[in-house]
C-alpha cells in the first residue's frame, strides 16, 4: 500500500513510537512517504540515517507573512493545481460564501506538498490538528483513507479551546486510533463514533530495550540512581518531583540518592532555580535531551525510574524503563495504570501529590529484595501488551481491512 505520514515535525527524539511505526511499515514492504513540519536534524536516531528517511519527507511551506507576496503564492499553488487538473475552485467558492476563504487558502498551501502526490491507500496523522489538515485537503481532491493517532497535547487542546475542533475530523475522518483506554473516553466525550474508534496503542522495540534486572548484587551499588527521562514541560511534573525527592532526603538523611534527569524543555531554568532553593543541586543533575542510545544507557545505569507526571496518555518513557527491569514510581494521572502495576512492577502515588511521591520513592529504595521480582513482572507486561512488532501487524491488518472498504473491529 501507499501511506502518507501526515506529523507535526520530522525527525524528532521524543516521538520514537512513531519512528517504529514508519520503520516497521517498510520492514513489512509498504510504499511510506512523510509530510511534516521541520524537525531536528542535529540530534537525530540511528533508524532516520539507516532508512534515509529524511529522503522520504517533504516540509509543509510556510506562507509568507506579508499580504501581497503571499497572495502571489496561493496564485501560482492554484494556477500548478489547475494544469494538473486539481484546479478546487468549488471548494474555494463554498469557503469564500462561508467567510473561511483566508483559512481553506493557508491549509490548501500547507497542504501542497501532499496534494500534488494526490492518491494513497492510507493517510496517516499522528495528532488531531494533522487529522484536520487531512480532512481540508480531501475537500481539495486528496485521496486516501484519513487514520488519525490521537495522544496527548491534541486532546488537551480540545479541552482548553473549541470543543468542536475536532468536528470536521470525526465527520469526514475514517478511523481514530486511541492509545488508551484513557484517550478513548476522551474522545467519545469529544464527538467521535464509536465505531470509528478503534484501541491501538503506541509501543516499543524490546529488541533494543534489552532485559537487565538491576539489584542490589550487580555493580549498581550506592549511591543509589534514580532517573527521569522527559522534556522539561508543565505537565511531566518536574516541579512536584523535585519537592518529592527534597521530601525524601529531608526524611531520611542517610540515603545516598543521585537524581538524575534526561531532556530539555521551556521550564528547565525554572527547575535549575527550584534545585537551587531546595538545596539539592548536589544531588540533581541535568543531563540534557538525548538519543534513543543515550536514553538507555542512562536508564541501564540507574536504578529506579520516577515519573511525576500530572498528565499523560501513555507514556513510552515508562514502557522503555519497565522493558530494561527497572522498578518505577510514577503518579496515578491518565493511563499509567495500563502500563505501571502498582506494587507489582513499582509504585503509583498520588498525582501532583510530593508526600505520596516521597512516601513511594522511599518504599521502592528500601526494599532492594523486590526489585529482581518487579523488574521482571514489569517487563513481561511490556511484552505482552506493548511489543511494537506486534502492534505494527496489526496496523497493516487495520489499514488492510479499511482499504478494502470493511470497517476494522474494535479492540
Amino acid at each position: 500500500m501507499k501511506i502518507a505520514f501526515i506529523l507535526d515535525a520530522f525527525p524528532k527524539l521524543s516521538e520514537t513510537f512513531i519512528l517504529n511505526q514508519i520503520t516497521g511499515l517498510i520492514d513489512r514492504g509498504q510504499e511510506v512517504d512523510i509530510y511534516a513540519g521541520t524537525g531536528y536534524r542535529s540530534c537525530v536516531h540511528e533508524d532516520v540515517h539507516r532508512y534515509r528517511l529524511l529522503d522520504r519527507c517533504r516540509y509543509f511551506p510556510e506562507p509568507p507573512k506579508n499580504r501581497w507576496p503571499r497572495y502571489l503564492k496561493y496564485l501560482r499553488l492554484l494556477l500548478r493545481l489547475l494544469l494538473t487538473g486539481q484546479f478546487p475552485l468549488t471548494r474555494l467558492f463554498r469557503a469564500a460564501i462561508a467567510r473561511k476563504l483566508k483559512p481553506a487558502l493557508a491549509a490548501l498551501y500547507r497542504g501542497s506538498p501532499l496534494l500534488c502526490r494526490n492518491a494513497y491507500d492510507i493517510i496517516q496523522c499522528h495528532y488531531g490538528t494533522n487529522g484536520n489538515l487531512a480532512v481540508e485537503l480531501k475537500a481539495f481532491g486528496l485521496k486516501g483513507k484519513i487514520v488519525t493517532m490521537f495522544h496527548g497535547y491534541d486532546l488537551r487542546l480540545a479541552q482548553s479551546g473549541p470543543p468542536d475542533r475536532y468536528k470536521p475530523l470525526f465527520s469526514a475522518g475514517d478511523c481514530f486510533l486511541a492509545i488508551s483506554d484513557h484517550s478513548r473516553s476522551r474522545l467519545l466525550r469529544l464527538g467521535a463514533a464509536p465505531e470509528k474508534i478503534v484501541y491501538h496503542p503506541v509501543g516499543i522495540d524490546l529488541d533494543r530495550f534489552k532485559f537487565s534486572w538491576h539489584g542490589p548484587d550487580k555493580t549498581l551499588s550506592p549511591p543509589f540512581r534514580m532517573i527521569t527521562v522527559a522534556r522539561l514541560t508543565r505537565e511531566k511534573g518536574l516541579g512536584c518531583g523535585l519537592e518529592a525527592f527534597s521530601l525524601l532526603l529531608n526524611d531520611h538523611p542517610e540515603l545516598s540518592v543521585e537524581y538524575r534527569i534526561l531532556g530539555d524543555g521551556p521550564l528547565e531554568k525554572d527547575l535549575k532555580k527550584q534545585c537551587a532553593d531546595l538545596q539539592l543541586t548536589p544531588y540533581v543533575k541535568f543531563l540534557g535531551s538525548g538519543s534513543q542510545e543515550t536514553v538507555i544507557r542512562e536508564m541501564a545505569r540507574a536504578h529506579l525510574f520516577f515519573l511525576p507526571s500530572i498528565e499523560e496518555v501513555l507514556p513510552v518513557v515508562l514502557m522503555e524503563a519497565l522493558a530494561l527491569g527497572l522498578p518505577c514510581v510514577a503518579a496515578d494521572t491518565g493511563s499509567i495504570a495500563q502500563v505501571l502495576t502498582d506494587q507489582v512492577s513499582g509504585y503509583i502515588a498520588g498525582k501532583a501529590s510530593s508526600v505520596d511521591l516521597a512516601d513511594k520513592l522511599y518504599r521502592l529504595i528500601s526494599r532492594p529484595q523486590s526489585w529482581r521480582e518487579m523488574g521482571t513482572a514489569g517487563r513481561h507486561h511490556i511484552e505482552t501488551h506493548y511489543n511494537i512488532h506486534h502492534l505494527n501487524d496489526q496496523l497493516l491488518d487495520l489499514y488492510a481491512k479499511l482499504f478494502s472498504g470493511s470497517r476494522p473491529a474494535a479492540r
